[in-house]
C-alpha cells in the first residue's frame, strides 16, 4: 500500500508553542484535527477548570465559565454576547436552550433565563446557596437541583419557565445535590442523586417524595432513564439499575467511584 505522510502537531496550549513531525501511515481512520480558534481568558479564576459543557442550537455555542460569565459564541469563534453574574465561583452546570431562551444556574444559587439572541435577562431567581447542576425542561417548567450550606441540605425546585415563579420546592434531600434531575418516560417522576448516597424519586406535579434508594456513597452524576428503569452510578464504585418503584434490579462493580 502507498503510504501517506501526515504532519502531526504537538502543542503546549498554555504557551502556544507547537512542534511538528511527519508520520507515515497507510490510512488514518479520522481526519486529523487542528485547533481553528481559541478564546482567552477562559476559566482562569476561582476554580480554574471547565465544568460547564458547551451546548449549541445550530447557530451559536453557549457555555459558562468559572468566573460567572455565560457566553454565546458562533462557530467561527466570535463572541455574540456575554452575560456576567456576580457568581465569583462560576457556572458549573450546562446551559439549557429552549426556543429563544437560555437557562442556567450559577454558584451563587441563582437560576437565570436570558434571551438567546441578545443576551438580555428575562428573569432571575435566587433559590439557594449554590447551583452546580444543569436544568431540565418539561411542559413549560424548569427543574433544577439546588444546594444549601446548612442541614438538612439540598432540594429540587420546579419553576415556571416563562416568568420564574416557583411551582414547588421539594423537601430536603439530606445532602448537597450536585446531580442534575432526570424525568421518567411518563413524565410522572423526577429522579435525583445527592451526596448522602440516596437516589430520590419525586412526584413531578407536587414535589413529594415517592421513594428513596440508598447506595454506599455520594451520587454525583445524572441518572439515565430507559425502559421504565433508572440507571446511575455512585462513589461506592457500583453502577445500579433500579425499577420505577425503587427496587434494585442489579448492581455492577466498576472498580472505582463514578462521577
Amino acid at each position: 500500500k502507498q503510504k501517506t505522510a501526515y504532519e502531526i502537531y504537538q502543542c503546549d496550549w498554555s504557551s502556544d508553542v507547537c512542534s511538528s513531525d511527519l508520520v507515515y501511515h497507510a490510512a488514518l481512520p479520522y481526519h486529523m484535527l487542528r485547533r481553528t480558534w481559541r478564546i482567552d481568558p477562559f476559566n482562569h479564576d476561582y476554580h480554574g477548570a471547565s465544568k460547564s459543557t458547551p451546548v449549541n442550537d445550530g447557530k451559536n455555542i453557549y457555555v459558562g465559565e468559572d468566573y460567572g460569565v455565560m457566553r454565546a459564541i458562533d462557530f467561527e469563534g466570535n463572541i455574540q454576547w456575554e452575560y456576567a453574574s456576580n457568581a465569583d465561583r462560576g457556572i458549573h452546570g450546562t446551559a439549557l436552550v429552549v426556543d429563544d431562551t437560555v437557562f442556567w444556574g450559577d454558584y451563587q444559587g441563582v437560576l437565570y433565563a436570558v434571551d438567546k439572541h441578545m443576551g438580555k435577562l428575562q428573569w432571575q431567581l435566587h433559590l439557594g446557596e449554590t447551583i452546580g447542576a444543569s436544568p431540565l425542561y418539561m411542559d413549560k417548567a424548569i427543574y433544577i437541583s439546588v444546594e444549601t450550606f446548612y442541614r438538612p441540605n439540598g432540594f429540587v425546585a420546579k419553576v415556571n419557565a416563562r416568568n420564574g415563579q416557583v411551582i414547588w420546592l421539594s423537601s430536603y434531600l439530606g445532602a448537597q445535590a450536585h446531580s442534575s434531575p432526570t424525568m421518567s418516560e411518563d413524565k410522572s417522576t423526577i429522579y435525583v442523586g445527592s451526596n448522602n448516597g440516596y437516589l430520590t424519586a419525586l412526584n413531578s406535579d407536587t414535589g413529594e417524595v415517592k421513594w428513596r434508594f440508598q447506595t454506599g456513597a455520594a451520587i454525583k452524576g445524572t441518572p439515565a432513564v430507559y425502559g421504565g428503569a433508572v440507571y446511575f452510578c455512585s462513589w461506592d464504585s457500583f453502577m445500579y439499575k433500579i425499577s420505577s418503584e425503587g427496587k434494585q434490579i442489579w448492581s455492577s462493580a466498576l472498580g472505582s467511584g463514578c462521577q
